[in-house]
């Protein structure tokens, strides 16, 4: 669903998919076993339902959303042990201060901070109100924001000559 909300299509979802679960079973297993479920968040299948992705809250409480050993879905920062954590931090270059930021707020169940906090270490010179006020609140938040920090900046219309006539003019 996530993939969903940020504008991919159903086949472009679909091929994403495939080629992730493919890497670990047979094509025709993926087919069987998981086609439909794309097919189901997308409305094509089932209820024919507009499913929307969940909020951060969803993700962390529900039973069953959160990944098992060797797994890649849920919140990680709920997901990871404190060495897991660690390792992937220093993987992403996550300096030792906003490390033991970011675990300390773990320890206390603050994931969605440690999220906010991640989110501002990894975009150098951005500062969430969100990690104040309670962290990422959402996956598509986290992509959204990511989105307007990497996009150019963007460039002031030089003035058209009309207008450039006008400030001669007094």
């Amino acid at each position: 669903l996530f993939l969903k909300a940020i504008g991919l299509t159903y086949e472009e979802s679909l091929a994403f998919w495939r080629a992730q679960f493919t890497k670990n079973m047979p094509q025709d297993k993926f087919d069987k076993e998981y086609r439909y479920g794309v097919r189901y968040n997308y409305g094509l299948e089932g209820k024919r339902q507009d499913w929307s992705p969940y909020q951060c809250s969803k993700i962390i409480g529900s039973p069953g959303s959160n990944a098992a050993a060797g797994e890649h879905h849920g919140c990680p920062f709920r997901n990871f042990d404190e060495g897991q954590l660690r390792a992937q931090m220093q993987q992403m270059q996550i300096s030792n201060a906003d490390a033991s930021f970011i675990v300390e707020k773990v320890r206390g169940h603050h994931y969605q901070v440690a999220c906010g906090k991640y989110f501002e270490a990894k975009h150098a010179g951005t500062t969430l109100i969100e990690t104040e006020l309670g962290g990422i609140t959402h996956p598509n938040q986290y992509f959204e924001e990511s989105v307007k920090f990497y996009a150019p900046p963007e460039v002031e219309a030089a003035p058209t000559s009309e207008q450039s006539d006008q400030f001669g003019k007094d």
